[in-house]
This record gives structure tokens, sequence and C-alpha cells, in this order.
């Protein structure tokens, strides 16, 4: 992506962030500002579209490892897993199932 483009999206995305913090519907927003609502909707996409690809670049492969849990942790402890700005925070008598689907989830979501 040459500068021109990049410097382009990153207007939109500030123009998409004005229109959420305004409070105003899009139709509003594009209205006072002289844009039409499928030149907006347009941007939204290519600027969706960019920070995907951008975030898909930076994500490092995740894999599973299953672990042999030993039941001499103390009761009052838990696991606490913190990674891209998330924390999620299991207790002991979390069912393994349970965390393996959240884990699941959160990778699939970080896509």
């Amino acid at each position: 992506m040459n500068e021109m483009v990049k410097i382009q999206h990153q207007q939109w995305a500030r123009d998409l962030d004005d229109q959420r913090r305004s409070g105003l519907t899009q139709r509003e927003w594009c209205r006072i500002h002289g844009i039409s609502i499928h030149t907006f909707e347009y941007r939204c996409r290519i600027v969706r579209q960019t920070m995907e690809n951008l975030l898909s670049e930076k994500q490092p492969s995740v894999q599973f490892a299953e672990l042999d849990v030993q039941p001499s942790v103390p009761e009052t402890s838990g696991i606490r897993i913190q990674a891209s700005g998330i924390s999620v925070e299991f207790f002991p008598d979390a069912d393994c199932n349970q965390i393996k689907t959240v884990m699941e989830v959160l990778c699939h979501a970080a896509k």
C-alpha cells in the first residue's frame, strides 16, 4: 500500500471515529459533512478490511498444548491469561472443556 493510500485510510478512520463519537447517525453525520452515505459505507468497508489485514499480519499463530494439572495446586489459586489487552481468569474448579472452549473462542476472535 503506497503512502498516499495509507494517509487516505487514516483520514477515513478518523472520520469514522468522529462519526461514532458525535452521537449522530451515519446519515446525519454524512449530511453535515457533505459526504454521501454510500461513500461513507464504502470507506467503512475499506477501513475495516485494512484493519483486518493489519491484524492478521501481526497475529502470531496460536497453538494449544495439553497441560498436566497437578492436584497439589492450592485451592485459592487460579490461572490468569493476558494477551493483547484481554485478560481471562480461570478458577481452580473450572472445567477443562470450558477453558478449552473459551480459549478457542478467543483465538477465533483474534483472527
